[in-house]
Order: C-alpha cells, then sequence, then structure tokens
C-alpha cells in the first residue's frame, strides 16, 4: 500500500542511536580546475600550505578580443561551512589586455578563516560590467 519511493540508510547492524557523530562528506574538486566565460579563462592550480595561510595559486588568460578588467576587492571566497573568508591576492592584474599570455598570482587565505573547512568556492566578476561571473567550488584545501 502506500506505494512510491522510500530511502532507507545501509543497514549495518547498528542504529542511528550508536553512531558516532560525522562531519558531513564534502566533494572535492581535482586540481586544476578552471572557469571559461567568452575567452577568459579562470583557473585554480593548486592549494599549498604556506606559514599561517592557504595560498590558491590561479592563473588567468584572455582570448578574447576585449580587454578584461577585475577589483579584487569584489572577489568573494566561501567555505564549506558558508562562512565568508577574507581573501588577498598577490600578483593578479587588474587589467587582462586582449589575446594575452597567462598572468599567474596566488589568493590568499588566513588559516584562522579556514577552521574545519575543508573546500572553498571562489567568485570574480569583471568590473565594470559584470558580464563574466566566474565560480570554481569545491576547491580543497586540506
Amino acid at each position: 500500500k502506500g506505494g512510491g519511493r522510500t530511502s532507507k540508510a545501509s543497514d549495518n547492524g547498528s542504529d542511528d542511536q550508536t553512531k558516532t557523530p560525522e562531519q558531513p562528506t564534502v566533494p572535492v574538486a581535482q586540481l586544476p580546475l578552471s572557469d571559461s566565460i567568452d575567452g577568459v579563462t579562470l583557473e585554480v592550480i593548486s592549494s599549498r600550505k604556506e606559514g599561517d595561510a592557504r595560498l590558491l595559486d590561479v592563473t588567468i588568460k584572455n582570448s578574447s578580443a576585449k580587454t578584461i578588467q577585475f577589483r579584487y576587492t569584489f572577489l568573494t571566497i566561501t567555505d564549506d561551512q558558508g562562512r565568508i573568508v577574507a581573501a588577498e591576492t598577490i600578483g593578479l592584474p587588474s587589467e587582462i589586455p586582449t589575446n594575452s599570455d597567462t598572468f599567474s598570482g596566488s589568493v590568499k587565505l588566513p588559516s584562522s578563516s579556514l577552521k574545519d573547512a575543508q573546500t572553498v568556492t571562489l567568485q570574480l566578476s569583471d568590473y565594470p560590467e559584470q558580464k563574466l561571473q566566474f565560480r570554481l567550488a569545491d576547491i580543497p584545501i586540506q
């Protein structure tokens, strides 16, 4: 009777009261991770610990026919707990010329802002048009 779908946890002989609390599994992307929009590519190539910070090594390439500008104050980093993480960009140009070489730099995240986080999501838009909305999710930081 009742038909329809039911879901059941795998039966391994234990019930919910005897399970130890665990963090939910967070999907983790494999690096490098990139997003390309209209000939512009933003890529996170690696994640590494340096001192009391986590550095995301990134590249930006503009293969389009238009110069692209970024204001990194609009860069948004959120962790897998939903918290906004302070970020500092290092070595990334604010203007990417047409048909440019690849520019490399880093995004620095203070380790103290990443407590219990496994991944982060990076969001960046071009300026002032905000037509290019880059989003790289599930970037591993452990």
